[in-house]
């Protein structure tokens, strides 16, 4: 990996190159290619005639895409708590016209360019120019490179430069804006880094066999998006345990809609007093909860710990159920809004 870093008036712009596969980088362009590019973004003020070609992507797009999983980029949003404030993907042609402009004007928001032609030459220009708040000069100009990754400050000016006539494809270039807890609005931006999963934490004997007393007696059954209930319910406690939430929570979570719930009807009999044995008293009674015909009320009318367990559990059930649901966008805001109260409530303790 080649790293390089820049700075304009205190504020940093950081270059990654070779952090992607040749392998990947052809992946990505497979997917920029077949997007549909919309004429509803004009990037110059003083002229609207001529609008740029840009697609907006959701959270479950990036997750798709698998950008997300580069070792690099993860340390980056887990390291800094990063959220997702939004992704898109710039068609540039050689007749756009663009100007210099800032994605933020408050501290901690980070802007992330990835170059996405996996062939470009030099003399195909495309730069991104950089400027200070004067916008009277180009500072620093960052040259567009195959798979080239650039970091930097929301509240640095800058704008794109064009690709020349001779090149012969258009400018391809995934654009990522995340947010900080510095920044006013973070909390209304998606937690991206959440859906990394940790597979590498250590079980305890009692969630091993609570694991494989599961296995017989969700065998066969699909959750909703024709997943296996037992995988879902395995995730769900996964995830549990990458958010470092105790035993109790995490058995749960395993065994969370085991009675059905209000959007999902399990129809084989368990046995409750068998459940109890197996995971535990505190965390059977979660799991009932969970299971009511109103759950979301059910949850919210609980206090302290109870309350805070729960809406942990359908946190990670969220997550998990968030690849296959439809009401895409209805999700997303429930994601979010459970994790602000999650974060509310731990620190008010």
């Amino acid at each position: 990996m080649k790293l390089r870093t820049e700075q304009l008036e205190g504020k940093d712009i950081v270059i990654y190159d070779d952090i992607f596969e040749g392998g990947e980088i052809l992946q990505f362009m497979r997917f920029f290619y077949d997007l549909g590019y919309t004429p509803k973004r004009t990037a110059s003020s003083f002229d609207k005639t001529t609008p740029t070609l840009k697609c907006d992507l959701q959270p479950k797009d990036m997750l798709n895409l698998g950008w997300l999983n580069n070792n690099t980029i993860k340390e980056l949003i887990v390291n800094n708590n990063l959220r997702m404030h939004q992704s898109y993907v710039n068609l540039t042609t050689a007749s756009d016209i663009h100007e210099y402009h800032i994605d933020a004007n408050a501290p901690g928001c980070l802007t992330c360019l990835y170059y996405g032609n996996p062939e470009w030459k030099g003399i195909w220009e495309g730069e991104t120019h950089f400027t200070d708040s004067d916008l009277d000069d180009v500072k620093l100009s960052v040259g567009f490179k195959p798979g080239r990754t650039v970091f930097f400050d929301g509240r640095i000016p800058h704008k794109t430069s064009n690709p020349s006539h001779t090149a012969t494809d258009y400018r391809y270039v995934l654009v990522v804006k995340f947010t900080s807890n510095e920044y006013p609005g973070n909390h209304t931006n998606f937690p991206i880094k959440d859906f990394y999963l940790n597979n590498e934490f250590d079980i305890t004997e009692k969630e091993k066999r609570a694991i494989e007393e599961l296995k017989p007696l969700v065998k066969g059954i699909t959750h909703a998006g024709g997943v296996a209930f037992f995988d879902h319910l395995y995730n769900t406690f996964s995830r549990l345990k990458t958010f470092g939430c105790d035993e109790d929570v995490c058995l749960a979570g395993l065994y969370h809609s085991i009675f059905g719930t209000e959007t999902f009807q399990f129809d084989s009999i368990v046995d409750e007093n068998r459940i109890k044995d197996i995971i535990g008293e505190y965390a059977f009674d979660l799991v009932k909860i969970f299971c009511s015909d109103n759950k979301r009320e059910s949850i919210f009318s609980q206090n302290g710990k109870t309350k805070l367990d729960l809406l942990k559990i359908e946190y990670a059930n969220l997550i998990d159920q968030y690849m296959y649901y439809e009401d895409e966008n209805d999700t997303i805001q429930v994601i979010t809004e459970i994790k602000n109260e999650i974060e509310n409530m731990e620190q008010e303790n």
